[in-house]
């Protein structure tokens, strides 16, 4: 059987975060209209990275970048044998032209059933599927790994801090030792099993409540404040109560050991968020800074400006001098953003969108010959104002939110929903009549505050405090802690 080697593209929003994917809706031949990652047969001479930047030229006159080699797809087909390599690849300039296909649509991880797939590229899906992430706007225990640990909410909302030993930022046998001076366990040896993991969860404050008379030991029948509890992990993965875990009562007094783990933790998440807000912000910078020359620099100068003082303010040990740093940088994302949204409305105002009437459209078309590109340039400019509006807004947030300072983060949102709720994004849909069959559905002026919602609520609970520390631990280790303490207490004693 004759065997065509091919390759394939695997275009996605970003290699790094792999939220959405591309797939073309084949225009010809016996498979027309199902669904297929585009590419082409290699050439004599060429490598598989080279056919697939020329086939993604010539298909969607789209310039790529080719990276990790995803799988080689073995198919038979009836009359061949296809090989195929398929490479995760990001467009780096170009507007994704459908040349040969008749349909395109960006594609999430939920969405990846939603098309009839070409035979061979069908095999491809669960491998891509499992390298995929999903929308950040809802939360869940499998899809919050930060750090090296795991930030999670239960169904009551509260925020938990998941430490276990594979973690390095945070001294796992520390954490075990605190939890033996923290709790008796010697109360509840009994219950505890060699070879099986537990989990013990504890409240990370509590202190303030304590000695308000608001909480006791165990727990409070007026709030049901719970306390430490030991629960055994079951195979499914989810957790069985065992006891509750009697607290010292000396230590209960002197404060929670584990609330400077929860503070150390958070400062370390809160300057890894604000390291990537940077770096996003950074990169939407240089795009909007090419967009036009003079005013447009100093708009967005403002805004780089204050990114930098921030970032600086993260590194100052003085509280006084971090809290003033961050206080100006603020200020100037603040300026710059409002100029930013300005000269982003002004650009809407002056755009003239393109004729609904379908013979008009080809005149238009035909007269000028650049005419779809020159308003493709457009939408992208106006789209780089409103990515730099949207970064501003999140790097003005986590500022706060590093400062814990929830109501301004929800205050500076709210401003920015405001303000985008404001403005009339309608014109700007007309640019989908040049692109019949392409799926525009995530394009910003059609969620252009829905979008900032949802930052809105990653940064929120990025910003508040842990509720709960969950210390996945085993029941031989537990045991080993009960005996070293027996063995400290009995050297005490002699």
């Amino acid at each position: 059987m004759k065997t065509i080697r091919v390759v394939a593209a695997v275009i996605c929003d970003s290699v790094k975060e792999k939220r959405k994917i591309f797939a073309t809706a084949r225009g010809y031949g016996e498979f027309k209209g199902q669904w297929e990652f585009p590419g082409g047969k290699i050439e004599e001479s060429e490598t598989p990275e080279q056919a697939l930047k020329r086939e993604i030229e010539e298909e969607l006159d789209t310039k790529i970048e080719v990276y990790d080699l995803i799988d080689t797809i073995e198919y038979d087909y009836p009359n061949f044998h296809l090989s195929m390599d398929c490479f995760w690849c990001e467009t780096i300039a170009g507007k994704l032209v459908l040349k040969e296909a008749e349909a395109a649509k960006w594609l999430s991880k939920d969405e990846l059933d939603s098309v009839q797939w070409l035979p061979a590229d069908l095999t491809l899906i669960e491998k891509i599927r499992s390298e995929m992430t999903v929308n950040k706007e809802i939360i869940s225990i499998e899809e919050t790994e930060k750090l090296e640990g795991e930030i999670i909410l239960d169904s009551k909302g509260n925020k938990i801090l998941k430490i276990h030993e594979e973690m390095t930022n945070i001294d796992f046998a520390g954490a075990v030792d605190r939890l033996a001076q923290y709790v008796n366990i010697a109360e509840i040896a009994s219950t505890i099993e060699k070879g099986v993991e537990y989990v013990v969860q504890i409240p990370a404050q509590y202190q303030k409540q304590y000695e308000a008379g608001e909480y006791f030991i165990n727990q409070n029948k007026t709030t049901g404040i719970e306390w430490p509890t030991l629960m055994r992990k079951a195979e499914t993965g989810q957790y069985r109560f065992v006891d509750d875990l009697p607290i010292k009562q000396q230590e209960f007094i002197q404060g929670n050991p584990f609330q400077d783990i929860c503070n150390s933790y958070h400062n370390i998440y809160m300057q890894q968020q604000m390291a990537q807000l940077s770096e996003r912000v950074e990169e939407t910078y240089q795009t909007v800074k090419m967009i036009e020359q003079g005013q447009q620099d100093d708009r967005v100068a403002f805004i780089e400006a204050g990114r930098k003082e921030i970032m600086l303010a993260l590194t100052l040990q003085d509280e006084n001098d971090r809290n003033e740093q961050m206080r100006l940088g603020i200020h100037n994302l603040l300026l710059g953003r409002e100029q930013i949204g300005k000269a982003m409305v002004r650009r809407i105002e002056n755009f003239k969108p393109l004729p609904d009437n379908k013979a008009m459209l080809v005149l238009n078309m035909w007269l000028h010959n650049d005419y779809q590109s020159k308003k493709d340039d457009e939408i992208e400019n106006i789209q780089g104002c409103y990515e730099m509006y949207l970064q501003a807004t999140k790097m003005i947030a986590g500022a706060y939110a590093y400062k814990g300072e929830i109501a301004a983060v929800e205050q500076t949102f709210g401003d920015g929903i405001s303000f985008l709720d404001s403005i009339d994004f309608s014109k700007l849909k007309s640019i989908e009549l040049a692109h019949k069959g392409v799926d525009l559905d995530d394009m910003f002026y059609n969620h252009a505050s829905k979008y900032v919602e949802i930052e809105k609520k990653q940064c929120i609970e990025s910003g508040k405090a842990y509720d709960y520390v969950a210390l996945e631990v085993t029941g031989d280790k537990l045991l080993e802690v009960l005996t070293d303490g027996r063995e400290v207490s009995k050297e005490k004693a002699e």
